[in-house]
């Protein structure tokens, strides 16, 4: 009641609901409100009223009550995180920072409503901070790098619980390659010099984040090219030893300290020959020199301890071997084992690669060669050529000019020279079956050994001074003189000074080594051009002045050859006819053309010279290095001009080049076909060292379909391989609904042996080696024609396989002249495609 009489229906916290009246007597018909009362507890602490995000609270609304009815609903709302939960006891998360006030609202069953506000002060949860170390940070490629982020730690004291790494090469940082572990160490490597780049960000147990790290970068340093190599091919024959000189070849600024190098061989073929292995002084001190001729095993162990380490090409040790039989594509091999160390005590050999080299089936040419008058006669190191052949023989000839060299059996042009000298020829006939032949062929033609003029003399104007020890263009200029019967001065041919011979008439020309380097190429012709060139030739004995004259080098005007081969077919022969083309007004001398061409593609049969030079100096060719030399020169008469046919060469068309290959230089090659893509986003490539191991995400976003309901195929490069390591790669196919699916994974087998476009024949039986650690079937795909044929299966630890020689020689003859392409496949793994070419 108020102070004016009035009297009021009242709640039980005095609020006035509804105003009584003389005409109401009755007891108020209104529904009374609900009462919200409730607790907030959480762990550490009832009632809760503060803590640390992530913050969880406990809410209990059970104090709440409706004096004449029932509670129908509680509803509880965070202010600060728009949160809300409903139930008479429920929970929330509070994850911010800051006064959060809770409101709890319930509504009785008549619709009323009440509520009540509790107050809780958050305090945010820190993140974590990152950080690591690398080690090394730098280092020669490949270069595995050990990262660890164990510093890494958390303010609030909570859990890192994972490692979320990022690495990337610093010329294209949008190429980010993500790694996760659960471990704070962890390992990455790089194959492929450059600067790389890694990020750290890790996560604690409350799901916090921290921001990611500051990178570190690697140097990965190109390995040096460092080699194990013979100086030259040997020449290995049944009669006499021959050398291997093996070198080691680095570049300049890698210093070399120790060789350790293993050696095997056939030793039913080779012997060493006893006291046959000398070392060299660049690494002087030898701790092991052995061989094993039972076995065919040999070491070698030298170092040096000089202050000034061996840098560059220097030869490493001689081996003298005896042939026991003859013997095709004999090995010298190094073992796995064998390094080269520098003085940081790191291994840098990176080529190893076999020594490869036929015992020949040869005869034996004794002969003997004459010198001319005044010549002291003295052993003489000799130079020499059989036919068209560009392969050089070496032979030394004793007091009187004997010599004994192996040469293919048969009739032959041997041409003997010595250096810088004209070389002389003669047709004999080369026997086998023997290391001593009875029958002496003697050379008809006199081997000149010397100078022939000095230089003019303009102060006297009457000759040419005496010789001057020196191989130059004036003696060329006096031997043309000389051959064309004109009269020249007297010839020192021993190089004492004084002439010795003025009476011979004729002098052969062929070979001749003009400035003095010991051998015969484009230098000697220049020379020869500018002491020839002059129009008007006179006596020699008074020439009007020294030649001055030289011929422009037209070399930039040569253009490069392209062959269309459309109309022709494996084993057709056809001309490639060699024009120059030259102003009018421009006379040539000499021509001389250096050809490359794909040994693999096309055999060169025989080269003829053009008729508008009278002298075919070089008409070489090899078609195992797919090498062509040809120098032509006008000795005699009026140079050409215009344009003319300089040679012509006939070929043999091998095969026809194609991109049969699974790898390339940037990397592995994956392919895949869709049989159809109704329900396909797209695919991830990814990748593991380890058929069961973690595998990684390789492609920055996600390689998109094409829409093509019939089915179309893709390819992906990595582009980050290592040569010689095993990689697992998996397909994982995401649908529009992002269902994902994987496939695979699938291997890749590294071969090792033939190496790409090897030569073979129905007697040379290669060998198939290849590194796999595939728990499949392996098979070996052959073919050359249309449709691959599997051939051979193999056993489940198959990594080499020999065809025996049989099954070989059949196949050989089949397959003769034809390039056949092979591959190592599996049911889930396999090797890119090599080809090898069956020649007669």
């Amino acid at each position: 009641m108020d102070n004016q009489g009035n009297i009021y229906v009242a709640d039980p916290e005095g609020h006035k609901i509804r105003k009584l009246t003389p005409k109401d007597n009755s007891s108020p018909s209104a529904n009374s409100p609900p009462v919200a009362d409730g607790l907030i507890e959480c762990v550490s602490s009832n009632p809760c009223v503060s803590g640390q995000a992530p913050l969880k609270i406990f809410l209990d609304a059970r104090n709440s009550v409706d004096p004449d009815g029932s509670i129908s609903q509680y509803q509880w709302r965070d202010s600060l995180e728009s949160l809300s939960t409903t139930g008479k006891l429920a929970s929330l998360t509070l994850n911010l920072g800051g006064t959060h006030k809770i409101t709890l609202t319930v509504t009785d069953d008549k619709g009323a409503t009440a509520s009540k506000d509790f107050f809780v002060t958050v305090s945010a949860n820190a993140p974590p901070v990152a950080q690591f170390t690398i080690n090394p940070t730098q280092g020669m490629a490949p270069l595995t790098v050990t990262a660890d982020a164990s510093q890494s730690k958390d303010p609030d004291g909570d859990t890192i619980k994972s490692y979320s790494w990022e690495y990337y090469d610093n010329s294209n940082p949008s190429a980010i390659t993500p790694k996760k572990t659960q471990e704070n160490t962890t390992s990455f490597k790089f194959g492929v010099p450059g600067t790389y780049c890694i990020t750290l960000a890790v996560k604690d147990d409350k799901d916090n984040t921290s921001p990611r790290s500051a990178p570190q970068c690697i140097q990965v340093q190109d390995l040096p090219e460092v080699s194990l190599v013979p100086k030259e091919i040997p020449d290995a024959s049944l009669c006499g030893d021959f050398d291997v000189t093996i070198q080691v070849q680095a570049p300049q600024e890698q210093e070399i300290m120790t060789a350790d190098v293993y050696l095997t061989f056939d030793s039913s073929v080779l012997q060493v020959k006893l006291g046959g292995i000398k070392t060299y002084n660049e690494l002087e001190k030898i701790f092991a020199d052995n061989f094993d001729n039972n076995t065919g095993k040999i070491h070698l162990l030298a170092t040096t301890d000089k202050s000034i380490k061996p840098t560059g090409t220097f030869d490493l040790v001689t081996i003298t071997f005896t042939a026991k039989k003859f013997a095709s594509n004999t090995i010298l091999k190094f073992a796995q084992n064998s390094n080269v160390i520098s003085p940081q005590n790191i291994p840098v050999l990176t080529n190893k690669a076999p020594i490869i080299f036929d015992v020949k089936d040869t005869g034996v040419l004794k002969a003997q060669v004459k010198f001319q008058p005044g010549y002291v006669s003295k052993v003489v190191d000799l130079r020499i050529h059989v036919d068209d052949d560009p392969q050089t023989y070496k032979a030394k000839t004793d007091n009187n000019g004997i010599f004994t060299i192996g040469l293919p059996p048969g009739k032959h042009d041997v041409y003997v020279a010595k250096t810088n000298t004209i070389q002389v020829m003669e047709p004999v006939t080369v026997t086998s079956g023997t290391c001593n032949p009875k029958n002496l062929v003697n050379f008809k033609d006199i081997l000149y050994v010397g100078d022939v003029v000095g230089e003019y003399d303009n102060k006297l104007n009457t000759s040419y001074t005496p010789t001057n020890n020196s191989i130059d263009g004036l003696d060329t200029n006096i031997l043309q003189n000389f051959k064309a019967g004109k009269e020249v001065p007297c010839l020192d041919y021993n190089l004492d000074g004084p002439p010795d011979d003025c009476s011979d008439s004729f002098l052969r020309y062929k070979h001749f080594d003009l400035n003095n380097d010991g051998d015969f190429n484009q230098a000697d012709m220049d020379l020869f051009s500018k002491s020839t060139a002059a129009q008007n030739i006179v006596k020699v004995d008074k020439p009007s002045g020294p030649y001055v004259k030289s011929a422009k080098n037209l070399r930039n005007r040569l253009q490069p050859l392209t062959l269309a081969i459309d109309d022709l077919a494996v084993n057709d022969s056809f001309d490639i006819a060699i024009e120059m083309e030259i102003d009018d007004i421009q006379p040539v001398s000499v021509a001389e053309a250096y050809l490359n061409f794909d040994s693999h593609l096309l055999r060169v049969n025989q080269i003829k010279a053009g008729d508008h030079f009278d002298s075919t100096l070089s008409n070489h060719f090899n078609n195992e290095s797919g090498e062509i030399h040809f120098l032509s020169a006008q000795m005699n008469g009026k140079e050409p001009v215009g344009s003319f046919v300089l040679m012509t060469i006939n070929c043999t068309l091998l095969g026809v080049g194609g991109d049969q290959s699974f790898t390339n230089e940037s990397g592995v090659v994956l392919t895949w076909q869709t049989a159809t893509e109704r329900d396909n986003a797209g695919f991830n490539i990814l990748r593991s060292e380890q058929r069961m191991g973690e595998y990684v995400q390789l492609n920055n976003s996600l390689i998109p379909t094409r829409g093509n309901n019939e089915g179309t195929t893709y390819s992906f490069v990595d582009n980050t391989t290592i040569k010689g390591e095993v990689y697992y790669y998996q397909l994982q196919d995401i649908s529009f609904s992002e269902n994902r699916t994987l496939h695979g994974p699938i291997s890749f087998i590294t071969l090792r042996s033939p190496e790409d476009n090897a030569f073979f024949t129905s007697g040379t039986i290669p060998t198939f080696a290849w590194t796999h650690d595939s728990q499949s079937s392996l098979s070996i795909e052959y073919y050359y024609g249309d449709e691959p044929q599997k051939v051979y299966a193999m056993p489940v630890n198959g990594t080499i396989l020999t065809p025996a020689t049989e099954k070989w020689q059949a196949f050989a003859e089949e397959a003769k002249g034809q390039t056949v392409f092979w591959r190592i496949v599996g049911n889930d793994t396999i090797s890119e495609t090599r080809r090898f070419i069956v020649t007669n």
